[in-house]
């Protein structure tokens, strides 16, 4: 007997997917290539939601728009966080001359 494929699930929803996992694994730990990623899992899902409307190409979606959002978090909040230290460590230089 052959079996029923499932017609509705896409190689692309998949991989888009799987992109917008990986970038919000990368959202946390290297924001820069999280965004690389989630772009790309999110131009890759966007594609594939039109043609087969899968869970795997809506679920890609979502995650890459999280992992972007995280990704711009994590990135300004470190911006703040250094100029932050930076003005700290300056003034603690200035008192000691």
């Amino acid at each position: 007997m052959k079996k029923e494929e499932n017609t509705n699930t896409s190689h692309k929803g998949v991989l888009g997917w799987s992109l917008g996992l990986i970038s919000l694994i990368f959202a946390i730990i290297q924001p820069v290539a999280g965004i690389i990623f989630s772009i790309v899992g999110f131009i890759v899902s966007y594609n594939q939601v039109g043609k087969y409307n899968d869970d795997f190409s809506k679920t890609g979606k979502v995650l890459s728009i999280i992992s972007f959002i995280v990704s711009l978090v994590v990135i300004i909040l470190t911006v703040v966080i250094v100029k932050y230290f930076a003005a700290y460590f300056a003034g603690l230089q200035t008192g000691l001359q």
